[in-house]
Parts: structure tokens; sequence; C-alpha cells
């Protein structure tokens, strides 16, 4: 209850300006109840779902979310962590900051890595870890190192871990050591990075070395988080929640990267010498993702778009919408700056795990990726649950006509699954999206013409969806 109150008096304008005065206080608060809460939690004489466990549960969750607002405000305004709270309190002490923090973080692992706490408390202690290790005052390449070689225990080639008074020399303490051998605690730390760290340090030039943990080629803990997600995907016997969490690690990860690419596609003109270097560095990792990765993401789909956990199906669906829209911006970049093909190819071929033989679309015409992945889905048979759904996903981001008049008919073909029970709520959704972008599209040619042009172009192009629709239409009447 102390806990929530402190939340909530944090949450509100008026409220954290006083927290902030007293955050030493109520950091180390949190480190004693934390502390108190995972005595409870590791005593195995707790039945699973005893009522007093999952109190201890909820308290623990409790005091983790107040540790990490209380660290992402002031990393907000400051991003040296230890530094904003001195500079917070009336009588400085910095070894008393210190030795919090390093309980804090120490704590944190011991959460990530605790199999009787709440999944949700795992991800939080997760977030709290991440934070220490971005607000330490670390140059962004020693921070990029702290987080390949501390959160993800990855070997780098000749670089001393950077190392701050609340970050220990040498990470091995017992909570760390459990996390990585468990998924869920790693999936947990994934999660966490690919949420809060920040794309300049996640993107910054890491010489990794390949190992048991990092088996392909990675230059950048981007990558790597990718890798460990991808891991963990393709485990079988995973618990529902895990199950859950690990796949919206995955469909996080390229949404994030999405959002960079489309950030980076805002300032694909600038002369600025560093921007121009980070964007080179983001639209190939784009290309590696679409080369390198197409069939391990493709091969999600196929196995799980149908899962019978709804929401598993629904972070497929969004990996396969974030995937779509990774190809676009590459596009879009490359339409923009030509260039931008041989830069992100360059650097393509310069990874050692890539196959000597690139696909069509990367060598080929890189503006036909949507058309690509079109053509894969039209290749599967028409019995498959997945393929309209696919075909739906796909109606907003491609040219609606050209997917009609594809032959043998998806019109004919829907109309006629229509007829099977069980497949018929499948062609009806991807009906209804083609109907529904075919509708977007005509309202936009009579709005994108002035006067009678918009007119006539929405009623030519009203004109070619009725011919397409009719005859199709005429013979599953008949």
């Amino acid at each position: 209850q102390r806990a929530q109150a402190l939340e909530v008096l944090a949450g509100i304008p008026q409220g954290f300006p006083v927290i902030r005065r007293f955050v030493s206080d109520v950091l180390a608060y949190a480190a004693s109840a934390l502390d108190a809460t995972l005595q409870q939690l590791r005593d195995a004489s707790k039945a699973a779902g005893s009522v007093e466990l999952a109190a201890q549960r909820d308290d623990c969750t409790q005091i983790l979310r107040l540790a990490f607002l209380c660290l992402s405000k002031l990393l907000a305004d400051d991003s040296d962590l230890q530094a904003a709270i001195l500079a917070s309190m009336r009588a400085p002490a910095p070894g008393r900051v210190e030795r919090t923090l390093a309980r804090v973080y120490a704590l944190s692992w011991e959460v990530v890595g605790c199999n009787g706490a709440a999944l949700n408390a795992r991800q939080v202690a997760a977030m709290v870890l991440v934070l220490l290790i971005e607000g330490s005052g670390l140059p962004r390449h020693d921070r990029a190192v702290a987080l390949a070689v501390r959160a993800l225990d990855i070997d780098v080639q000749n670089v001393k871990v950077g190392s701050v008074a609340y970050l220990p020399q040498i990470d091995d303490s017992r909570g760390r050591a459990q996390c990585m051998d468990d998924p869920v605690s790693m999936i947990c730390i994934a999660r966490a990075m690919v949420s809060l760290a920040a794309y300049e340090t996640t993107l910054e030039p890491v010489a990794m070395e390949p190992s048991a943990r990092l088996p392909s080629v990675c230059n950048n803990v981007h990558e790597a988080v990718f890798t460990h997600i991808a891991s963990i995907c393709g485990r079988s016997q995973l618990a529902p929640a895990v199950k859950i969490v690990v796949f919206e690690a995955m469909a996080v990860w390229l949404q994030e990267t999405a959002k960079l690419l489309a950030r980076c596609l805002q300032t694909i003109d600038s002369r600025d010498a560093d921007t121009r270097a980070f964007n080179d560095m983001a639209f190939a990792l784009g290309e590696r993702v679409l080369i390198l990765q197409r069939e391990r993401i493709m091969g999600y789909l196929w196995s799980y778009w149908d899962d019978p956990i709804d929401a598993v199906q629904a972070k497929v669906r969004g990996i396969f919408e974030a995937f779509l829209d990774i190809g676009s911006c590459m596009n879009r970049a490359i339409v923009a700056d030509p260039a931008v093909a041989e830069c992100a190819l360059n650097s393509s071929r310069d990874t050692p795990s890539q196959p000597s033989q690139h696909t069509a679309a990367s060598t080929h015409d890189r503006n036909a990726f949507l058309r690509d992945v079109l053509d894969l889905v039209l290749t599967m048979d028409w019995s498959r649950k997945v393929k309209y759904s696919l075909l739906a996903a796909l109606c907003p981001r491609i040219d609606v006509l050209e997917l009609l008049r594809e032959p043998p008919g998806v019109l004919a073909s829907c109309l006629a699954t229509m007829a099977q029970v069980t497949m018929a709520s499948r062609a009806a959704l991807l009906l209804t999206a083609v109907l529904s972008q075919a509708a977007d599209d005509i309202g936009k040619a009579r709005m994108g013409g002035s006067g009678d042009q918009g007119e006539t172009a929405a009623l030519e192009l009203e004109t070619e969806h009725i011919a397409l629709w009719t005859p199709p239409v005429v013979e599953a009447l008949c």
C-alpha cells in the first residue's frame, strides 16, 4: 500500500517534485521491501496457488513499478541517474546513493530470474535493469557494450566493459547467472531493451564475437536482441503466458525497427555527416531483416497464425504487419535516394552469415517487395485458412485491383469457399477487406481531383471494380 501510494503521488505533476526531493529514500525503501518480498517468493513451502503467494507477487510487482517510475522520470531530465539523485538531495551522500542503486540493480536481477515471481514483475525488473544501464552516464559506445555484455552475456572483442560505482566491474551475481540460462528471463531482458534502450545506443557498432549465445554475426545490440528473441520463438512446449510474451517481443522488435526506418526517412536528405551515418546503419539493418530473416518470419506466420491462443494470433498478425511496414519503408527510402540500395546491399554482403545467393527481391527490383510477398502468399493452397488472413492484411498495402486480376481469380476462389462451413468466415474476412479497401480507394480518387476530375476518376475506378466483381458473383449465384 505504501508503494502504491507513492506511485500515485509520483504520477501526478505536483507530486513528483516532492518524490524527487526524497528519491534516494524512496529507492532505499523499494530495495528493502523488494529484498523482504523475494525471501517470501523463494519459500518453496508456499503452495503455487495460495492466497499468500499471490499477495507477495502483487507486492513485488508494485514495488518494482514504483522503482521504474522514479528512475524513468529522472532519466527524462538527466542522462546520469546518480548525478540526478545527488542533485535532488539537500545533503548529498554519494556513498549512500551508490549503495542504493547497486542494491536495486542486484535485486532486479534476482527478480528477473525468480520463477516464483509473477511474469509481469519479471518484465518490470528487466526494465529497471535497462534503465540503470542506460542511465549510468557512460559514453554511448560503453553503454552499448554494457548492454551486450551485462544484459545479453555476449563476448565483445578487445573492449573493456565500462563501469560506474553502482554497476559491478565483474557482473557475476547469482541472480544474473540464473537469468542467463533461463529463456523466460532472457525474453524479459530482450523485451525491455527493445522498448527502452535508445536507437543511438542499440545501433552503435560493437565488435561482438560469435558464440553459443550469438550464433550469427551481429555488429550491434539491436540485431543481437533479435537473435535472442528468435532463438526462443522456435521452441516448443512454451507455457501459454510465456509464449504470448515471446511473440509480443518479436512483434515489438519489428515494430520498433519499422519506426526507426520511418524516422530515418524524415532525415534522408540531411547533409549532416552523423545523421547520414546513422541513417545508413538503419537502412542496412532494414535490408538485412528483409534478406536474412524473411524465411524465418514467414515461417512464424505459417506455423502460428492459427494458434489455439487468441493472444498469440494477434501478436503474429502484428509481426506480419510490422514486417510489411519495414519493406514499405525500405522501398520508400530507395525511391527517395537510390544510393540507399547500394549501401544496404554492400552492408549485407559484408555479413559473413549471409548466404551467397540473395533472394530476387534483394538483387533485382527492390520496389517489388510487397509483390514478392503477395506472390508467396498466393502460391499457398486455398484450403489453408492462413492464406485468407494474410491476403486481408495485405489489402491496405497493395493495389486491390492488381490482386483481383490475379489468376485463377481471387474472387471466384473466395466465393467458392463460402460454401464450406469451416472456411466461410475466413473467405468473408478477405472479401470484407477487399470491399473496404476498394471503397477507400474510390473515396480517395473522388477527393483527389478538383470538380469533375475527381468524380470522373472515382467513376472509372468504380467501373473497374464492378467489371471484376460481376462475373464471379453471377457464377456463384447461379
